[in-house]
């Protein structure tokens, strides 16, 4: 496929999508010509317009010095459009009459998430068309220095060549990855993937060992923000529910309509987001403003960013999930699982869960005892991305506010989060939680990881009095 072909395929696509006394007004192959000549017309002004009103996330909103009169009669027109333009879309997750029974694949697109990725498949191309930004004209890009003749050739066929492997494509990996290919799919959610039990990363940081640091953490928020202690285990429980939420397409327990289904969703990530525990900085300051002469703020000069950072790894390398990780139930469990995939067959998917079974078997051999997986988990935990990103992330916060100031702003986040709980509760039972590998792999290790949460609960609940008195002194 040619750029000029693929900007026509994408123009035509788009046009198809508006009523049909909109579609004479706009010429596909025209519309190729003037974008990659970079000439603006009205009528592709008019075009940009309405795709941004045909895409799901757009909601009208009143323009300043418009009158509420016009603003509604505009927003009327405009969710009329969006609806004809959106005809068949049923929102992002998996209704339950286009599963009908069926579990999808990890990553497997809905229906209305292949409708998504087709937009946005299509938006790509046509940004990567638009002329360079004037302010980086005077670099020379990869493909200059490369010795291409023409740069703005090369990147024009290298996004045609990328249009046309997004076409039609039904899961959610990035191009050249996933079944029927050589590797098992790589995701292209990129950090987010980090919470999406479709993958076994994501699986174990939401619904294994994660599981555990997240209730060690709703424990030591609910300690020293005198909240309810006893609720710590069962709002990671909430937690853990929530992070299916995160999943490519979610499965949908009743179809209300694609805007309802799509906030349904928003909600759910939402309220995840919302209800993590306090950050290290926030711990160290909540222990810091008994202890701390008032004027310090509860903190410790310039060494605090590095002490909150230093307590966002240690949280990370000593939670109790290497020690969960380390037991010899939860390798052999995922080995046991992975020589199962293996034995499927499927291109791949089976090479890859073959070399997951021999890199455990390999892994417990070289680490016989206990105490020295426990000791290789710590090491890898320096190279662990999660807790790389909780290091930096804590690394430029320097605090100025008062006590005051931070003691009321903390009241606000025990609000929201305890809000964030029950929006999460609320929701949690309204999307279908697919058996697949990987779930199942997380269900099989929970019970492990579940014990060190139940005792540490069930010591600090007894103990968290005799705490709060220590600080109150």
């Amino acid at each position: 496929m040619t750029p000029e072909e693929a900007l026509r395929h994408a123009y035509a696509a788009d046009i198809a999508r508006l009523p049909p006394e909109q579609q004479v007004m706009f010429n596909a192959e025209q519309m190729a010509a003037n974008h990659i000549a970079g000439k603006t017309t009205p009528a592709m002004d008019k075009f940009r317009r309405n795709m941004m009103i045909g895409h799901p996330s757009y909601r009208p909103s009143q323009a300043e010095g418009e009158s509420p009169e016009d603003f509604l009669a505009r927003e009327a027109k405009e969710i009329a459009l969006q609806d004809q333009m959106l005809s068949g879309y049923t929102g992002k997750g998996w209704t339950p009459e286009q599963l009908n029974g069926r579990t999808p694949e990890s990553y497997e697109f809905s229906p209305g998430g292949q409708y998504l990725d087709q937009l946005d498949n299509r938006r790509r191309l046509y940004s990567a068309f638009n002329p360079q930004d004037p302010d980086q004209s005077s670099l020379p890009s990869a493909a200059a220095w490369a010795g291409v003749a023409d740069p703005g050739a090369a990147a024009r066929e290298g996004a045609a060549k990328l249009y046309a492997q997004g076409l039609d494509r039904k899961y959610a990996y990035l191009p050249g990855s996933g079944p029927g290919t050589m590797f098992p799919g790589i995701p292209e959610g990129g950090f987010q993937e980090l919470w999406n039990p479709e993958n076994f990363v994501g699986s174990f940081t939401t619904k294994m060992g994660g599981a555990v640091s997240d209730g060690l953490s709703h424990l030591g928020t609910a300690l020293l923000r005198d909240t309810d202690l006893t609720a710590a285990a069962g709002n990671a429980a909430t937690r853990s529910q929530g992070a299916d939420f995160f999943r490519t397409n979610p499965a949908l327990a009743k179809d209300n309509g694609w805007r309802a289904n799509d906030e349904l969703l928003a909600q759910g990530q939402d309220g995840y987001y919302r209800s993590e525990g306090m950050n290290a900085g926030d711990t160290f300051r909540s222990i810091g403003n008994h202890v701390l002469p008032e004027s310090w703020n509860g903190q410790l000069g310039y060494a605090q960013p590095f002490i909150n950072a230093g307590i966002s790894f240690l949280n990370g390398a000593m939670d109790g999930t290497g020690i969960v990780g380390s037991a010899k139930g939860i390798p052999n469990t995922v080995r046991s699982l992975a020589n199962g995939v293996a034995r499927t067959g499927v291109p791949g998917v089976a090479k890859f869960a073959r070399s997951t079974a021999d890199d455990i078997t390999k892994h417990l051999t070289a680490k016989p005892t206990f105490g020295g997986r426990v000791k290789a988990y710590t090491q890898d935990e320096f190279f662990d991305p999660t807790t790389a990103l909780d290091l930096v992330a804590e690394l430029p916060l320097t605090d100025t506010r008062s006590n005051t100031e931070w003691n009321d702003y903390q009241k606000q986040l025990d609000e929201s989060r305890q809000q964030a709980f029950k929006q999460l509760e609320s929701v949690n039972d309204q999307i279908v939680r697919p058996q697949t590998t990987v779930t199942k792999a997380g269900n099989a290790i929970a019970p492990y990881a579940a014990k060190p949460l139940m005792h540490t609960g069930n010591a600090l609940s007894k103990t968290g009095s005799f705490f709060r008195g220590l600080l109150d002194k």
